[in-house]
């Protein structure tokens, strides 16, 4: 019976952390990362690549404003 809880217990687990941890390293790598290399690429005059750094990091405000219209 205990074994059989246990199973469980980690089956819960992994599914919990498979459904969470996919989509926030998704949001990690395309809004975080992006937003803060945007100071850096204006302090190095890349104006333009900081432009479209903070546009492309901007990309869940226009999804749900879309949803939302």
């Amino acid at each position: 019976m205990k074994a059989a809880f246990r199973k469980m217990a980690f089956a819960g687990i992994a599914a919990v952390w498979a459904v969470l941890w996919i989509p926030l390293t998704f949001l990690f790598v395309t809004v975080y990362v992006p937003a803060k290399a945007v100071p850096c690429m204006v302090r190095r005059g890349e104006k333009k690549r900081a432009l479209v750094a903070a546009l492309c990091a901007t990309w869940p405000i226009w999804i749900a404003a879309l949803a939302v219209d």
